[in-house]
């Protein structure tokens, strides 16, 4: 991104800023990841204060939103292009890579999450509101997990779902 502008990103999980650099990921994907990661942590910052029962993994999450992606550098059409080989063929490349399998899958699970837990479904979720996307029953399917762990109404899951999900799209849409 040009101008004078830029986000500030935190940084990503050291297991994925290596891979980043053992796969030689091209600056654009590396960003998209970066701002993924971000979007995770704000979910993953968020839920606790409004669901404190609520069981999950917060570095799987993140480690997750951080390398999810990096199937593309087999497939390099798809980072700026439509393609799903970069979720088939993105585990596998991860674990060559030393990545072990339970947070390579979110390679696959990022695109594949129906039937998945609560981190699967995150890690999701932070792909796709960072961009200003809404997903209706990806956002439902969040939901059903947190009212499955917590007790909380459907309502109350989706209230607040719905409002980090616009508090992320606000803040992170149009920074790549």
């Amino acid at each position: 991104m040009g101008g004078v502008l830029q986000l500030i990103l935190p940084p990503v999980p050291e297991k994925a800023a290596l891979l980043y650099l053992q796969l030689g990921a091209p600056p654009r994907l590396v960003r998209h990841l970066q701002v993924v990661h971000a979007s995770a942590l704000m979910l993953v910052d968020g839920l606790p204060h409004c669901f404190p029962d609520l069981a999950f993994d917060r570095q799987r999450i993140l480690t997750g939103a951080a390398i999810h992606d990096l199937g593309k550098v087999l497939h390099p059409e798809e980072i700026q292009g439509p393609g799903h080989l970069h979720e088939i063929n993105g585990p596998g490349l991860l674990e060559q890579h030393g990545l072990e399998a339970s947070l390579a899958r979110f390679a696959r699970t990022h695109a594949e999450w129906e039937g998945e837990g609560i981190e699967d479904l995150l890690v999701a979720l932070a792909d796709m509101v960072w961009k200003g996307h809404r997903h209706d029953a990806l956002e439902q399917a969040v939901c059903r997990a947190i009212t499955a762990q917590s007790g909380v109404s459907d309502w109350q899951a989706w209230s607040v779902i719905d409002e980090l999900a616009e508090a992320i799209c606000l803040k992170l849409s149009g920074w790549i």
